[in-house]
């Protein structure tokens, strides 16, 4: 679908690259320079939800007051940045962004194994004409028992260490999830029918 303006993702996911391109929305990217430890000591106080959504709209802010200045290649007219925020909620609660280490990645996963735990994504929509649509999507996610070694192997493998809560349900880690509630894409990394939703409404409102 064409819109009247430039969608630009501050992400340099491709996991959300892949999404959009599967809706076929038309898009560019701008990487957000946004530091995520600048919030990072307020993640457990906020909550999931509260974090996600301020970080996703910190990145969107941190792109649109870029776009002036430096602008980006390609991008003419009317444009909406589309900033995005993953992480895990364990079943105690605790917020699991990527693992720096694969003692963490593996940590994550025994604390997903055999448990439903959250995954919450914060999206924030920022135009150039002054508007601003701002969320966070959950979803319940059930994982089977985990064994030591299957662990093992699949922190080796490389895939968990730049992955919310250390796995990739749309890779290897999809073979520990039993059931799902909700929406699939977001816990890839977007809520792809509900983003989708709101840039066809900006669209209607420009």
């Amino acid at each position: 679908m064409q819109f009247q303006f430039t969608l630009v993702l501050a992400s340099q996911s491709p996991r959300r690259s892949s999404l959009l391109s599967q809706a076929k929305v038309p898009f560019t990217v701008k990487v957000s320079a946004f530091d995520e430890a600048v919030i990072r000591s307020q993640k457990q106080s906020l909550g999931p939800s509260a974090y996600v959504s301020l970080s996703a709209k910190s990145k969107a802010s941190d792109v649109c007051g870029s776009m002036g200045a430096e602008g980006v290649e390609g991008v003419e007219g009317p444009w909406v940045v589309l900033g995005c925020d993953t992480v895990v909620a364990s079943p105690s609660g605790d917020i699991l962004e990527k693992p720096v280490t694969e003692d963490e990645a593996k940590a994550h996963l025994r604390m997903l194994s055999g448990a439903t735990h959250k995954v919450f994504t914060g999206v924030s929509l920022m135009t150039s004409w002054g508007e601003e649509r701002t969320w966070a999507q959950a979803t319940d996610v059930t994982f089977r028992e985990l064994g030591e070694a299957e662990i093992s192997d699949y922190v080796a493998s490389g895939e968990p260490m730049d992955k919310a809560g250390s796995y990739g349900i749309q890779g290897a880690g999809g073979v520990f999830v039993e059931e799902i509630r909700g929406c699939y894409n977001n816990v890839v990394g977007m809520p792809l029918t509900k983003v989708y939703e709101e840039v066809k409404r900006l669209a209607e409102s420009l």
